[in-house]
């Protein structure tokens, strides 16, 4: 089996940024983490706050000159531990005037209706 390092080498990226829930892998059987993967040539990145849930970092387009914020989440499933999240976006939000971009796993749906489960069998 292939290590992350391996793979990363493999899909071309000359650097990374991986963060995990292993905690909650080891004590609740899950699987989990993020990982950001970019090339050098492209862009600057500087990682500027990290959790087991986020990465935020800094975008320096090397290209264009600009620079922008990207965040990424895989937020808790479960909604009682989700306000820790919003919590620290809301810090983020609060101290950047930066074009913001985020991406990831909200765990969260806009209407009950996506949540239906069907039990019928084909």
């Amino acid at each position: 089996m292939d290590s992350g390092s391996d793979i990363i080498n493999k899909l071309g990226f000359s650097h990374s940024i991986y963060v995990s829930s292993a905690l909650l892998s080891v004590v609740l059987e899950l699987s989990g983490g993020i990982w950001l993967l970019w090339k050098e040539e492209a862009c600057v990145i500087e990682e500027v706050q990290s959790s087991s849930r986020t990465i935020h970092v800094l975008v320096s387009d090397k290209k264009l000159g600009h620079s922008w914020m990207f965040s990424v989440v895989y937020a808790w499933a479960q909604a009682c531990h989700r306000h820790e999240t919003w919590q620290e976006f809301t810090e983020i939000a609060n101290s950047i005037s930066l074009p913001w971009l985020v991406m990831g796993d909200f765990n969260t749906i806009f209407d009950p209706a996506e949540k239906r489960v069907s039990l019928s069998q084909t």
